[in-house]
């Protein structure tokens, strides 16, 4: 009785087409090419310790420091003021370090001057002051100051943040 069910469904009678799979792809010779790497290229091995750390440290620092909110509004302000004084480079995100080295010395000096007048400078000096001292060429080490007031060097808060990050 149920195999008979079965065969008067009208529903489960219909021959459903195959699924194509893999129509995105493109075919070179034998294999299957992925939407992404067709566009992109095929991705490289990246080393996160010369390539992506040395990037992103800078907000990892502003976090240990002042905590996950002061730490993340402070990099926003940075940001976004930097994105404001950059004529050229409209589309930047200003999250890596080497987006700051596109920067005029002009528009350098105007994001110090707008930092400083809201004491944010003062406070990425103090987070930063391990990045200036280890990464000398640092892109962002036009928020130096000059006075040794302001800097808190912790040789332990470096490689702490370094390790300990998520």
């Amino acid at each position: 009785m149920a195999a008979q069910r079965r065969s008067n469904n009208p529903q489960r009678r219909r021959v459903s087409k195959p699924k194509a799979v893999l129509v995105d792809h493109s075919r070179q010779g034998k294999k299957l090419i992925p939407p992404y790497v067709a566009t992109l290229g095929r991705p490289e091995n990246i080393s996160w310790v010369n390539t992506i750390i040395p990037e992103v440290i800078w907000i990892a620092l502003l976090h240990e420091m002042f905590g996950q909110v002061q730490g993340t509004d402070l990099a926003l302000n940075l940001a976004r003021t930097a994105e404001t004084h950059a004529k050229k480079h409209r589309g930047r995100f200003f999250a890596a370090a080497s987006d700051f080295e596109t920067l005029t010395a002009e528009a350098k000096a105007a994001i110090r001057d707008n930092l400083e007048g809201c004491d944010h400078l003062v406070c990425l000096g103090k987070a930063l002051s391990p990045l200036f001292h280890y990464y000398p060429s640092c892109p962002l080490n036009f928020l130096w100051s000059n006075d040794p007031t302001c800097l808190v060097f912790d040789c332990g808060g470096f490689p702490h943040t370094v390790l300990e990050s998520p």
